[in-house]
């Protein structure tokens, strides 16, 4: 195990080193400078490739795994979170893999490992989601009953037509498929079922709100339904996804070399991280101009009270 242990070290050490000349960035490290990337502001982003720009064109990837494949006229290619799909498509993901897209703005479906699905109708007058096999779960954030197109999710029996905003998730296995409205309605045969339900084999009975499996928490940790952020109510898969990029901005990210197995530690701002293996990190992607303080009249920075001094001990005589 110490063998072990010391030959990994060694590979994130070398994996950590080797970002100076073979990440995406070190086309721009020049001579005699830290390796920097930098990335625009957000305000000063073009409107139109913001990704907090959600496109109108239903089946828009937001997210997406290696494993993850979508076919069009018969030939399966890897998706990427540049695809567009389009009616008739379908989407699968091997054992490991997860998948998002983009239905509507505030409107995501997301798609377990092991499961495809396939888009009968996919256009701002109509949505038909198909589940083949697998797992899948439609977060509606936000529901307008006058503007939201109709959106009918189905398994491979069973079928029903979304009503309202709310969190709906459908399953096909050996058995059978079902579908559950965990949280919002649907009209199912003519009639209207609301939260908590499950619907199974044409019978309609009380769900399971808990959440049981892996695809159950990675969905709420994506961002499922709406939060108020102070100002709004917004989606929450909007809120988070900026609060990860700030947090990226202040922290740093993990990063994985194409071809190698393992990741490495990345700093984005800040040299005061300490590495796991000794010392501290030498090398940063932005780092941040040291900020002067301006002293004002009175001896209070900035209209701050001043902390408490600190005198440095004096040698004995």
């Amino acid at each position: 195990f110490d063998l072990w242990s010391r030959e990994r070290a060694d590979q994130l050490v070398d994996a950590n080193k080797s970002l100076k000349k073979d990440s995406p960035w070190a086309k721009k490290r020049k001579e005699g400078q830290e390796t920097s990337v930098d990335l625009a502001e957000e305000e000063k982003e073009n409107k139109n490739q913001s990704r907090y720009v959600v496109s109108a064109r239903p089946g828009a990837v937001t997210f997406v795994e290696a494993g993850v494949e979508f076919s069009r006229a018969s030939e399966w290619k890897a998706a990427t979170e540049k695809s567009q799909l389009e009616p008739g498509d379908k989407l699968r993901t091997d054992a490991y893999s997860f998948a998002e897209l983009s239905m509507l703005p505030d409107i995501n479906l997301r798609v377990d490992n092991d499961s495809e699905v396939v888009f009968e109708q996919l256009s701002n007058d109509a949505i038909t989601l198909k589940l083949l096999r697998g797992s899948a779960i439609l977060d509606v954030a936000k529901y307008s009953s006058k503007q939201t197109p109709p959106i009918m999710l189905a398994g491979t029996s069973t079928s029903v037509v979304i009503a309202n905003k709310g969190n709906y998730r459908v399953d096909c296995g050996p058995t059978g498929d079902e579908i559950t409205v965990r949280d919002g309605k649907v009209i199912f045969q003519e009639r209207s079922v609301g939260s908590c339900r499950r619907i199974a084999g044409g019978t309609v009975s009380d769900c399971e709100k808990r959440r049981s499996d892996n695809f159950d928490f990675w969905s709420d940790h994506r961002g499922e339904g709406e939060v108020y952020n102070g100002r709004n109510t917004v989606s929450m898969v909007t809120y988070l996804d900026r609060l990860r990029r700030v947090r990226s901005r202040n922290t740093g990210f993990w990063f994985q070399n194409p071809g190698q197995t393992h990741y490495t530690f990345v700093p984005f701002s800040s040299q005061r991280f300490r590495s796991p293996y000794g010392g501290n990190y030498s090398t940063v992607l932005s780092p941040r101009r040291p900020q002067m303080l301006r002293i004002e009249t009175g001896g209070r920075p900035n209209g701050r009270s001043l902390g408490p001094t600190i005198t440095r001990p004096q040698p004995q005589p």
